[in-house]
């Protein structure tokens, strides 16, 4: 059985090893730094700068677009199938505990 010290949650929130959220510091590094990346683009594009890039035709950001539209659609697709697969094992789990209950 596993103990866990429950006094304080904000270690709990926190904690590293072992956390969904903070599994791999690269992927929270990387996330960070294309995210100011495209901030900075942004407000070189708001701001009309001279050193904003200048996009003449979109033809590029739609097929990027639907490349990760894709991509998350594969994704989401993946995982779905993976919840249901999980309820009907959880579903076989229910149904042979209430037959093993039937038999006593």
């Amino acid at each position: 059985m596993l103990l866990y010290s429950n006094r304080s949650h904000i270690r709990l929130v926190f904690q590293l090893k072992g956390s969904v959220v903070f599994g791999d510091w690269r992927q929270i590094v990387m996330g960070l730094f294309l995210s100011a990346v495209s901030a900075g683009l942004h407000y070189l594009i708001e701001s009309e700068s001279r050193f904003a890039p200048r996009i003449t035709h979109s033809y590029g950001l739609h097929t990027l677009g639907v490349l990760v539209s894709f991509a998350v659609v594969f994704r989401v697709n993946l995982a779905w199938g993976r919840y249901w697969e999980a309820l009907t094992s959880v579903h076989g789990m229910y149904s042979k505990w209430g037959d093993a209950f039937m038999q006593f």
